[in-house]
């Protein structure tokens, strides 16, 4: 019994010390504690790589002919010809041929093709 302010009362409660949970429990459940976190960011990890939105890309434009640069502009490269193979020396370091393509910019919610224009005369006055 224990006196409290005159008054007396008997402990009702009685929890287990500490030391008497066998320590392999704790070390069993951290090691789940663990696991289970790391599931969790994996499942996140993974959900947020496959649910993402396809890359947006102009109207008609197939995925193998999209270069992304950003969210509002793109490469899209232009169907390869045929062309004709040339007779070269088997030593000799071929270069894959230019691609050729065009640009694309994004403006609000429509696509347009940007045509690069040399420009006259620079800024400044060495232009």
């Amino acid at each position: 019994m224990y006196a409290l302010g005159g008054s007396q009362y008997k402990e009702s409660v009685s929890l287990a010390p500490i030391s008497s949970v066998p320590m392999a429990i704790g070390v069993h459940i951290m090691r789940a504690l663990v696991a289970l976190t790391a599931v969790i960011a994996v499942t996140f990890i993974l959900s947020r790589a496959i649910g993402a939105n396809a890359p947006d890309r102009p109207p008609g434009v197939a995925a193998t002919q999209w270069a992304p640069i950003s969210e509002s502009l793109g490469v899209v490269m232009a169907p390869e010809q045929q062309r004709k193979p040339i007779a070269v020396s088997p030593n000799a370091l071929l270069l894959m041929p230019p691609a050729e393509g065009y640009f694309m910019v994004k403006q609000g919610n429509t696509w347009r093709r940007l045509i690069l224009v040399e420009p006259v005369k620079g800024p400044g006055p060495a232009g």
